[in-house]
């Protein structure tokens, strides 16, 4: 196969496994919608009992006056028997009571139910009605809004836990994946099988793979490749040392297949003229020691 041919082939996977952390974002974002929209629902419930407050006393001409007694006293009434039974009050905190109460209830009334701008007696029921109006499509509309909120925030917790069980279930996966690799002992594979299992591990570090093993691979029997990391790699089923005729043919297929590292991958050791060899071309070797920390990701490819 062309190395162009190759590169194209050697494309990693679409990522299946969740973000979680753009879930979690998704979350706290439709929770301060929520937020939002349910303090402005609360804010229009009292602007709507307001509006119909005033139009009920527009409608039936009812003087703001008599209201502001009625309440001043209902309230006073409340307050100056329970001075006067509860704390035994005198004479001093009942006038008091009562004053404060016709003054504070008086003032409410008087500012809920005043007029606005633009409203006089003959206009004053219809000004109203429309205010009652606007208040109650509000109302309706902030309504929709929550229920949006709301619903878009249950999405958001189903997609959590959709994203976290996926995670979780990955996570089992990948322990799984890495106890069985860990389990198998690369002497006593053939060659091919060899090959295979090196393919394994770097398929289980998050690569994807291309096994080359064949005449013409230019001394490179794997390619893997995760984002724009390519790497080539040697794999070699063999008793005894591997000397450094092994560094040079992967490093050269490294050039050849445009890759970014190389690794040669074996049963066997390492003669101290390969060691050196890989120091100087940054060639990474992994012997049976160094294998099951490769499987465990603690050896750095990038």
């Amino acid at each position: 196969m062309p190395s162009d041919q190759l590169f194209e082939n050697c494309r990693p996977p679409a990522m299946t496994t969740p973000d979680l952390a753009a879930v979690q974002a998704e979350m706290r974002t439709a929770m301060v919608a929520l937020a939002s929209a349910t303090r402005r629902w609360r804010l229009v419930r009292i602007q709507s009992l307001r509006a119909w407050m005033r139009a009920v006393v527009a409608r039936r001409g009812i003087a703001v006056w008599a209201i502001a007694l009625i309440v001043g006293s209902a309230i006073t009434a409340t307050f100056a028997t329970l001075d006067i039974f509860v704390f035994e009050g005198g004479p001093a905190s009942i006038f008091c009571i009562i004053f404060i109460s016709y003054l504070v209830s008086g003032g409410c009334c008087f500012w809920l139910l005043r007029d606005f701008p633009g409203e006089s007696e003959e206009n004053r029921a219809a000004s109203r009605g429309k205010e009652l109006a606007a208040a109650v499509a509000s109302r309706v509309a902030c309504a929709a809004a929550v229920a949006a909120a709301s619903n878009a925030l249950n999405v958001a917790r189903i997609r959590l836990a959709q994203a976290e069980g996926v995670l979780a279930s990955e996570s089992h996966r990948r322990l799984a994946e890495q106890q069985r690799l860990l389990a198998i002992d690369p002497g006593r594979l053939y060659p091919d099988e060899f090959e295979r299992h090196a393919a394994a591990i770097f398929r289980h570090l998050g690569f994807s793979v291309e096994v080359r093993g064949q005449s013409g691979d230019q001394g490179v029997d794997i390619i893997a490749c995760r984002g724009a990391l390519r790497v080539a790699i040697q794999a070699k089923r063999h008793i005894g040392s591997v000397g450094n005729g092994a560094v040079q043919e992967v490093y050269a297929g490294m050039t050849h297949h445009r890759c970014h590292r190389c690794v040669v991958i074996t049963t066997g050791s390492f003669t101290s003229g390969a060691i050196d060899l890989a120091k100087s071309t940054g060639c990474i070797l992994v012997g049976p020691r160094e294998t099951p920390a490769l499987v465990r990701g603690e050896i750095r490819i990038a």
